[in-house]
């Protein structure tokens, strides 16, 4: 699959700037030798009075984006990102703490160095306050949402199996408790793409696959060790791929239907890659391809759309995986599965099942050379 070009997140650094500012700036007038004099005698309340107006801007800017974030798409995205970032609790514990002080100064005479120490705070909440807007809209992009979760979802992948690594034994399995956070994670990304095939968004849909291929690759390769059959991760990709070929499907989303099998077939190989197979099986890899022989049969009578084409080299790729792990003999399963297509374009004779027919025979000889050229007593 084409990723997506990678931008520099410039709102998001900028708004981190502005909150670290509003700590320079509330340290600063302990630096200061000769603190200025605030003669004006209701300074103090002026100031700090901003902050209760800014404190609840920032409060309505919050709900906006919720509501705003969960109109198109499920509102965990934005639960899952926005508000489990640190700045946002920075920012809140910064109108706590200017909060106490504007009581604190209302209620007792205060000095003029507390007067200096309260204005340069009202000049922090109002960095913080720009900053809030920026990382905002950073946010109403789900572009972003949907990277912010991929980048969380791989470090917490890559921290659990690096904490579980024994000197002697290597890694060892992903308890329960992050398994099922994993699932919880990819779940809102997963719900973002099915509303994107449906919206007909190909861009959010592109970074969602993008997105998923990595985040499953680095959980398959940071448990590689993983040899029980009932894996969690991989069972829900499963049930929610057939979900997501019934809204494509529903919908007709043709743009779609060219890119999905590209990311199962993907997705197979790195399941033959770094998964354990019983007796040269993988039974995750055989949903995969059932799954590619489904959005064969499927897509077969729309005529603008790759789908077909990419579902079956799919499977080719998932035989050459398995020729090159020299799982030989799993390489009738998929045989099957070509040949059920086959059997299919056989029964509807035109141009365009002749040419999938060709694709399919072509894919076979690519096969049968490579085992020709490894010296394999197997033929596909």
């Amino acid at each position: 699959m084409k990723p997506i070009k990678e931008e520099i997140p410039i709102l998001k650094y900028m708004a981190y700037l502005l909150s670290f500012l509003s700590i320079v700036v509330i340290i600063l007038p302990f630096f200061i030798n000769a603190p200025f004099e605030l003669n004006n005698s209701n300074g103090f309340g002026a100031y700090l009075g901003l902050i209760t107006g800014l404190a609840g801007v920032i409060v309505t800017i919050t709900v906006f984006l919720i509501q705003n974030a969960s109109q198109d798409y499920s509102s965990q995205l934005v639960r899952m990102t926005f508000f489990k970032q640190k700045y946002f609790g920075f920012i809140l514990g910064y109108i706590f703490f200017s909060l106490i002080l504007y009581t604190f100064g209302t209620s007792f005479e205060v000095i003029n160095q507390v007067k200096v120490f309260a204005f340069f705070v009202s000049v922090g909440l109002v960095f913080n306050f720009i900053s809030l807007l920026l990382i905002s809209s950073y946010f109403m992009n789900v572009l972003n949402v949907i990277k912010e979760i991929e980048s969380k979802t791989t470090d917490y992948i890559k921290f659990k199996a690096q904490a579980k690594s024994l000197p002697l034994i290597g890694k060892i399995n992903l308890n329960e408790i992050s398994t099922t956070k994993i699932i919880n994670q990819i779940r809102p990304i997963f719900d973002t793409l099915n509303k994107s095939v449906a919206l007909n968004q190909d861009d959010v849909s592109t970074q969602c696959l993008n997105s998923l291929n990595k985040i499953i690759r680095t959980y398959l390769k940071e448990t590689s060790s993983f040899k029980s059959l009932d894996d969690k991760i991989l069972l829900e990709l499963a049930d929610q791929s057939s979900f997501i070929v019934k809204t494509m499907i529903k919908y007709e989303n043709q743009k779609f239907m060219d890119k999905f099998p590209l990311f199962l077939g993907d997705i197979g190989s790195y399941v033959l890659e770094y998964r354990y197979n019983v007796g040269g099986v993988n039974n995750h890899a055989i949903s995969i391809s059932r799954l590619l022989v489904d959005i064969f049969i499927k897509c077969y009578k729309f005529d603008r759309t790759s789908a077909p084409k990419h579902a079956i080299s799919g499977i080719s790729k998932l035989v050459k995986k398995c020729i090159q792990k020299e799982y030989y003999q799993s390489t009738s399963t998929y045989y099957y599965d070509i040949k059920e297509i086959m059997e299919l374009c056989a029964r509807n004779p035109s141009f365009w099942s002749a040419n999938l027919i060709q694709y399919a025979l072509n894919d076979i000889k690519d096969i049968n050379d490579l085992l020709h050229h490894l010296k394999v007593a197997v033929s596909f």
